[in-house]
């Protein structure tokens, strides 16, 4: 008989690939919002006229304000418009010791959690812990990403944030049980956190830098970095 895919997992499959989106929107706008950063930079490092030079670097945050209030509420949103500033692990040893100890220092971070959890959410975190650990990571080319999703998943558990590690676990692919569904993650209450990363996903695509970013010819980012000078020494007045 063939077995029929729960709601459960369906809608996890959803969450994995919206998140693995977001994920690669993030990647890609870091990389817009430094080098948009470099190319406004040096935009104003030309401009002759030094008192326009030095508003635009303290309302492009290249520069600190002499005062903390020298910036205008609408300097302030314009800056933030403008957003310039973001398979499972294999273990590169097959020594069978060396495994043994990746695992010992796995569930010593298991152990470091304070918070008591229950057996499911502890195993799930084991399993995070084992694929993201910096042990564990030793010439693996996602390191920092996975790093990062260890560091996410023990700020869930100190904050009882336990959909967020399921997230973290999504990201590592690992498999979900299906009684998550009735404890922490309701398909209905994934359906909203798939809404929200949709809508991540839309105000990164709606910043100046990613905009910046995507334009083909040299002019057109150019003219787009004047507008938006423009646009900052507007807005201060």
């Amino acid at each position: 008989m063939k077995k029929t895919t729960s709601l459960f997992k369906i809608k996890l499959n959803e969450l994995q690939f919206q998140l693995e989106n977001l994920h690669i929107h993030n990647k890609i706008n870091k990389e817009a919002m430094e080098t948009f950063s470099e190319s406004f930079r040096e935009h104003v490092n030309n401009i002759k006229d030094p008192n326009q030079k030095e508003k635009l670097e303290i309302l492009a945050g290249l520069k600190a304000p002499k005062k903390k209030d020298e910036l205008s509420k609408a300097a302030k949103n314009a800056k933030q418009q403008g957003q310039y500033k973001s398979g499972k692990t294999k273990l590169q040893h097959d020594d069978p010791e060396y495994r043994d100890k990746i695992n010992e220092d796995a569930e010593r971070e298991v152990q470091k959690v304070k918070k008591p959890l229950p057996k499911n959410l502890k195993d799930l975190y084991r399993k995070i812990a084992r694929n993201s650990h910096p042990d564990v990571l030793e010439g693996d080319e996602l390191k920092e990403e996975k790093i990062d999703l260890f560091r996410q998943a023990q700020a869930s558990i100190e904050d009882e944030r336990y959909g967020n590690l399921i997230d973290c676990a999504l990201l590592l692919n690992i498999d979900i049980p299906e009684e998550f569904s009735k404890d922490y993650y309701r398909p209905e209450k994934i359906d909203t956190r798939i809404r929200e990363i949709k809508q991540q996903v839309v105000q990164i695509t709606k910043s100046v830098a990613w905009g910046w970013y995507h334009l083909e010819s040299e002019s057109d980012k150019q003219n787009l970095i004047l507008k938006y000078a423009h646009f900052l020494l507007q807005s201060s007045k």
